[in-house]
């Protein structure tokens, strides 16, 4: 579903129109949000949604004062326009509604973990060295400090004896 929004100065700008322009504008702005045309209204859409009997008359009254021009296809509304989101983000929020309540869906009734379940290979971890590639690891090392066999830095590394690491001194601190 759609909304039309009117902003708190709406009444304010139709001031000056007839009581048939007012009702038929607000009509036209339901009719362009409830279809997600974009402001464009077909000439035979008027009958469609104009309710008031001077529904006409409204309607060139509306194109007098700019507030809706005429189109190719008939109408297009101009006023109030700004404040309506487009058809394209629409689409775009409804789509993405439906995705989230579709997972929604799927979690309640237990399924959550088959739709968007993560590989079985092992993913790498980026806080250890890939073993495979010695000499990235090695450049890679020399910048952070971290011992080429375990990742970790070389104050709290395993891999080499405690014995070894007090002999080379500052190299392992």
């Amino acid at each position: 579903m759609t909304w039309t929004k009117l902003s708190d100065d709406f009444s304010d700008d139709c001031r000056d129109l007839s009581d048939a322009a007012f009702r038929t504008h607000i009509e036209g702005l339901l009719w362009v949000m409830r279809r997600e045309t974009g402001g464009a209204i077909r000439v035979r859409d008027v009958d469609r949604f104009a309710e008031s009997e001077h529904a006409r008359a409204a309607v060139d009254e509306l194109v007098a004062c700019g507030w809706w021009s005429i189109d190719r296809d008939g109408y297009r509304i101009n006023h109030h326009m700004q404040h309506q989101p487009e058809p394209d983000l629409l689409a775009k929020r409804r789509e993405l509604s439906a995705s989230r309540q579709r997972r929604h869906r799927r979690k309640k009734a237990g399924l959550a973990n088959e739709e968007s379940a993560s590989p079985s290979w092992p993913r790498p971890d980026p806080s250890r060295p890939d073993p495979s590639n010695a000499s990235r690891n090695a450049s890679r090392n020399a910048m952070t400090d971290q011992c080429e066999g375990c990742g970790w830095k070389t104050s709290g590394c395993t891999c080499v004896p405690s014995t070894e690491r007090a002999v080379a001194g500052a190299r392992y601190e």
